[in-house]
């Protein structure tokens, strides 16, 4: 059986195949050095033999260009994924966590190619009400913090491992079982080693008919709430957050301080967010800067009096025309849903809140229009076809404020902010292209600003959009990107920035080159770079095979 490989044996392993595909001959030593960044022959030599110990190659003794890949003997099914099977897992008493050298296979759709995955055998039932048994097998998102009441892999007394739900306050961390018959348990702190994505179920209940295996159960939260993730956003990193951690773990150990300084929704600084870190988010948009002052804000707030006033909003019942139903009415909503939305927005300017708690307001029904919007994800156009009918609906949003107690928010132009703060790490995350957010979202920055501003075109664009516009969409966006490097007081720098695929319209083409990005940071510090195949978002303009997400990380020394 072929033995589990690293990150990098993967991206060798890779290299070697798709060459011999293309060539009909395997590389040398010096040829993958060229095209992975390996500094020295012998690295490049050291990771093929552990290749081929690990049942990956194999290779015939004093010919050149002799690497074969070793298939199995057993062909396997395309649909499914080899991931290691790195142990047990207590779901009753925690036990010592240990490792075994094993593999399980998984289903392709179960796995996420940004994200570090593993699986662990359950020993225990402290978790059967959650649809996970005695002999099962758990599948694992690697990932250093869970939100609230997910099912997760803690590390209790140094290397005791359990599975259970976590819920963390400023009191401490509490392990909930999902077994009347078994209590929680209470720790100070723990360690979090990953979230339960998935189960390959061990034992099979009779049923009337003949079952495909294997069976997996996605076990859920018991509760309806609103997840910072459950929104559609052009780059959106929610897919690629494992793959972020894996590069911040290994390079930015010790981190005090993370700036995310284009943040957008907030989904990356929310990943990241804990109480003994400090999350400085920033983003020009006010749609964005609602959402990081929902999830993020240090403030408290009256967790009934939200949810009772989102049940009261999502009651309003109204046919009265108004500027959302006017201007958004049969074009990118129903007319149902257009009187709604203006509806609600309009009770939210009435209702006694305070700060936090409109924005918590604003940030549902944000996340709400998005569920409803006869769009393909932003707003510059509309489906012809009227074919989203169900009813706008509001969620109240699960904000674990425990982890909220240091962090800074801010909606300033960026190369302003970079001059004012400080961070150990700094993301930064800008537009690639021409694309303006301000254009893709006006219609939520009218929502939140509420300033019911004219609006132009077929689109139904606001006329003066001039201070949403980001000079990272220019042709001076390399000049820009200088100045804001060159101005960053910061230990690490990530960017993600991706590679566009092979692009049919102009507006989609990168406005920074990867030489110029690589200069430009190469005058902080060395330079590395991490790449992932990452299909991103298109109209069908686009051709995105070969698309890959990257992450350029610079130590900064100077």
């Amino acid at each position: 059986m072929l033995k589990p490989i690293t990150r990098r044996q993967k991206e060798v392993l890779d290299f070697v195949k798709g060459f011999i595909s293309g060539n009909g001959y395997s590389p040398t030593l010096e040829e993958m050095c060229d095209a992975l960044g390996i500094s020295a022959v012998s690295t490049a030599h050291q990771h093929v033999c552990a290749l081929i110990n690990k049942g990956h190659l194999k290779k015939e003794e004093n010919l050149a260009r002799a690497i074969e890949i070793n298939e199995p003997t057993i062909q396997l099914n395309e649909n499914l994924v080899e991931l290691p099977l790195l142990g047990f897992i207590a779901a009753g008493e925690p036990i010592e966590a240990i490792e075994v050298p094993e593999t399980v296979f998984v289903p392709k759709e179960l796995t996420n190619p940004g994200s570090k995955q593993y699986a662990l055998r359950v020993r225990g039932n402290s978790m059967q009400e959650a649809n996970i048994y005695d002999g099962d097998t758990v599948i694992i998102r690697e990932q250093p913090i869970v939100e609230n009441g997910e099912i997760g892999v803690a590390i209790v007394n140094g290397n005791e491992a359990t599975l259970k739900r976590i819920y963390q306050d400023k009191n401490g961390v509490r392990l909930q079982p999902a077994n009347k018959s078994h209590k929680p348990i209470f720790v100070r702190e723990i360690e979090i080693r990953g979230k339960v994505t998935g189960v390959l179920r061990s034992r099979i209940d009779p049923l009337p008919k003949p079952l495909q295996l294997p069976l997996f159960v996605f076990p859920q939260k018991s509760e309806q709430l609103l997840q910072i993730h459950n929104r559609r956003f052009l780059g959106s990193k929610t897919k690629l957050l494992g793959f972020i951690g894996d590069i911040v773990v290994d390079k930015c150990r010790g981190y005090q301080t993370f700036c995310d300084i284009f943040a957008g929704t907030g989904v990356v600084g929310h990943y990241f967010n804990r109480p003994d870190v400090k999350i400085i988010s920033n983003d020009i948009l006010s749609s964005s800067y609602a959402s990081l002052q929902c999830w993020l804000n240090t403030k408290t707030y009256n967790k009934e009096k939200v949810a009772s006033f989102i049940e009261h909003l999502n009651n309003l019942k109204t046919k009265k025309e108004n500027y959302v139903s006017k201007h958004f009415g049969n074009t990118y909503f129903t007319k149902e849903n257009a009187h709604k939305i203006g509806a609600i927005r309009e009770e939210i300017e009435a209702l006694p809140t305070s700060p936090e708690e409109k924005y918590i307001l604003l940030t549902s029904l944000l996340y709400a229009i998005d569920k409803v919007a006869n769009t393909v994800g932003h707003y510059e156009a509309y489906r012809k076809k009227l074919d989203t009918i169900q009813e706008i609906r509001m969620l109240v949003p699960d904000i674990n404020a425990a982890n909220n107690i240091n962090n800074e928010i801010y909606q300033k132009d960026s190369n302003q902010l970079i001059r004012e703060i400080r961070s150990d790490v700094l993301y930064i995350d800008p537009p690639y292209n021409s694309r303006q957010y301000g254009d893709s979202y006006h219609l939520l920055e009218n929502i939140v600003t509420w300033d019911k501003p004219e609006v132009e075109g077929v689109a139904k664009k606001m006329k003066n959009r001039q201070h949403l516009k980001s000079k990272y969409c220019l042709r001076s966006a390399a000049a820009t990107f200088t100045d804001l490097i060159r101005n960053a007081r910061t230990k690490h720098i990530l960017l993600s920035y991706n590679n566009t695929g092979e692009k049919k319209n102009e507006r989609s083409n990168a406005r920074i080159s990867d030489k110029q990005i690589v200069d430009i940071l190469k005058e902080r510090g060395p330079v590395e770079i991490f790449e992932r195949d990452y299909k991103g978002f298109t109209t069908g303009k686009s051709d995105t095979n070969g698309h890959t997400e990257r992450v350029f990380y610079c130590k900064v020394i100077r």
